[in-house]
C-alpha cells in the first residue's frame, strides 16, 4: 500500500463530529452543492500541500482543521474552477483553474495530468495508471479523481470528482475521500468498465 503520510490533515472538525476533507454539501448555494465536486476536490488538495510543505503554504494561510476554515477554502476556489451547466466535465478546466489560482497566489504549479479517454482502446493500461498514482502517493501528493462514469463499482457517483490518497498496487483498491468520507474503490475494474472516463489531476512544484 502506498498512500499520503498525514492522514490526520484530513481531519476537518465539523461541530460534534468530523469529516474527512471537504463535503460539496457545505456550500451554501444550491447549484454549488449539486454541482461543487470539482472546486471541493481541489480544496482538498490544496489544502493538504498547505499544511505540509512550506512552499505551499501561502496556498492557504490558515492554522485550523474545521469545517468553516474549509468551506472558506473551497468558496475560493469556486471562483477558479467554476463548473459550467455540464459541471467540471473534463481535467482541462480543473488544470486551467488551479493554475491560475496558484500563480495569484504567487505559485506556479507542475500539473501532472492522467487523462482516461472515452474509447477503452485509448486508454492507458493499468500499469501506467498505478504507476501515475503510487508516484503521487509515494512523494506525499493526493490525487483529484474525475470519473464520468463508474462503470461497474457500486460505491462511486458518476460525473463525479473526488481525492484519492492511496493505492494498493496488489488489489488496486485506492482509498478515496468523498463527500466528508474515507472509503475504498477498485481502481482497475474502473478503468476496466467505466463507459466515458474520466481523469486525475496531481500538483507539485
Amino acid at each position: 500500500m502506498t498512500s499520503i503520510s498525514k492522514y490526520e490533515i484530513f481531519h476537518i472538525n465539523d461541530s460534534d463530529n468530523f469529516a474527512w476533507g471537504s463535503n460539496q454539501e457545505w456550500y451554501l448555494d444550491s447549484w454549488q452543492r449539486t454541482a461543487g465536486c470539482g472546486p471541493a476536490t481541489c480544496a482538498n488538495l490544496v489544502w493538504y500541500l498547505s499544511k505540509t510543505l512550506d512552499e505551499f503554504k501561502p496556498l492557504f494561510l490558515c492554522e485550523n482543521n474545521d469545517r468553516t476554515s474549509m468551506l472558506a477554502l473551497m468558496e475560493e476556489l469556486w471562483t477558479y474552477i467554476t463548473p459550467t451547466r455540464m459541471g467540471v466535465n473534463n481535467t482541462s478546466i480543473f488544470a486551467e483553474g488551479v493554475a491560475e489560482f496558484g500563480l495569484d497566489k504567487g505559485i506556479k504549479f507542475k500539473i501532472d495530468v492522467l487523462k482516461i479517454p472515452v474509447f477503452p482502446t485509448e486508454r492507458p493500461d493499468w500499469n501506467t495508471v498505478k504507476k501515475y498514482l503510487s508516484y503521487a502517493f509515494s512523494n506525499d501528493l493526493p490525487v483529484a479523481f474525475l470519473n464520468l462514469s463508474n462503470g461497474k463499482l457500486k460505491n462511486l457517483e458518476s460525473w463525479h470528482w473526488v481525492t484519492l490518497t492511496g493505492i494498493d498496487e496488489e488489489t488496486s483498491a485506492a482509498t478515496m475521500l468523498d463527500q466528508g468520507k474515507r472509503s475504498e474503490v477498485d481502481l482497475k475494474l474502473w478503468l476496466d468498465t467505466s463507459a466515458m472516463g474520466g481523469g486525475f489531476v496531481c500538483l507539485s512544484l
